[in-house]
This record gives C-alpha cells, sequence and structure tokens, in this order.
C-alpha cells in the first residue's frame, strides 16, 4: 500500500532495510580519526611524585607529544623525565606513571567516543573509576623519547543512565601491558 501516491515507497523501504540491518550489526558510528598535537600546551604534561623512603623523593613528568584517536583506540607519543634523589637509582620509566597516563587516556578517548568536549582545561565532563588492573612489566623502559602508549577499548557497555563499564588493554613500548577494567560515570 502506498503511503502517498508521489512517493515511491520502494524507496523507504530500502532505507528502513538498511536502518535495521545497521542497528542489528551493532556497528557503531565513529568520527574520523584524528591527530591532536599536543606540545608546549598545558594538557601534555602529566606528573607524579613520591617517596620511598624518607627524604628520597623520586618524580616523572611525561610530556605528551601528540594522541592519535580512532575506533575504540588511542595511541600517545611522548617523552619523559624521570629525576630521583635515591642511591643508584637508573632513569627508568616508573609504572605508576603509566597508570596516570593510563586514566588521562580514557579520560580523552571517551570524550571522543562520547561526543564531548576534549578541552582539558573545561570543567571534568566524567568520572573514571578504575575496579580491576593488571600490569605485566618483563624489563624497564629506559627510553626517554618517542615512547608509544597506545590502548584498546575491548568493551564499553552501557550500565545505567549516565554510567558505563568498560575494559581495555594497554601496550607501552610494546614491553610492558595493562589490562584494566573501569567503571566510567558521565557527569
Amino acid at each position: 500500500m502506498e503511503i502517498y501516491p508521489y512517493i515511491d515507497t520502494s524507496i523507504i523501504k530500502d532505507y528502513e532495510s538498511q536502518a535495521i540491518h545497521f542497528a542489528l550489526s551493532g556497528k557503531r558510528s565513529f568520527p574520523n580519526k584524528i591527530e591532536i598535537d599536543v606540545t608546549g600546551s598545558s594538557r601534555s604534561k602529566s606528573s607524579i611524585c613520591f617517596n620511598v623512603l624518607p627524604g628520597k623523593s623520586v618524580k616523572e613528568d611525561i610530556i605528551v607529544k601528540k594522541y592519535i584517536l580512532k575506533e575504540r583506540s588511542i595511541e600517545a607519543i611522548f617523552d619523559r623525565r624521570y629525576y630521583s634523589e635515591m642511591a643508584q637509582s637508573p632513569d627508568h620509566l616508573i609504572f605508576l606513571s603509566t597508570l596516570v597516563h593510563l586514566q588521562k587516556m580514557i579520560y580523552i578517548y571517551l570524550c571522543y567516543e562520547f561526543g564531548l568536549s576534549m578541552k582539558l582545561e573545561e570543567n571534568e565532563k566524567l568520572k573514571i573509576w578504575p575496579t580491576n588492573i593488571n600490569i605485566n612489566m618483563p624489563k624497564m623502559i629506559t627510553k626517554n623519547e618517542d615512547i608509544s602508549q597506545i590502548i584498546n577499548i575491548k568493551n564499553l557497555r552501557k550500565a545505567g543512565p549516565k554510567t558505563y563499564f568498560g575494559k581495555c588493554e594497554s601496550s607501552i613500548d610494546d614491553i610492558v601491558t595493562i589490562s584494566a577494567d573501569a567503571l566510567v560515570y558521565v557527569i
């Protein structure tokens, strides 16, 4: 039965069929791949400072050059600066730095996927609470420049009106691996 005599309903049925097929296929519509150059900006730096022994500070800065975002993946290319007051402490990437950076990268990625502003100096848009973290560090990373940290989102599902639960895997220069689960709350 024709809806209107001047509309070819076979066209509507084709589009409707395509829309239903797309919806049931589980395919998501992502923005295009983007590269964000953050060199020299306040958004480029993450730092940690702690002490293992009193008066013996250890500090590391991660200075990101760029982020590359695409469907269910984010990569950061960064340099690092290591400072230690501890005796005979080799200059190496601190696993705690990678965890802090992992959370920042997930924040940026989720803003990208959810279509939120990625301006980090604005009010927070998301809260991310890790619930399970596994780290495998078979050897130290002593490289200081052009280090790559990649995160692949393995699962992201809606758990409530403003909450999501996700799983990811991260690799730093194909040496250190991190798998993590997290609860995400959209503010």
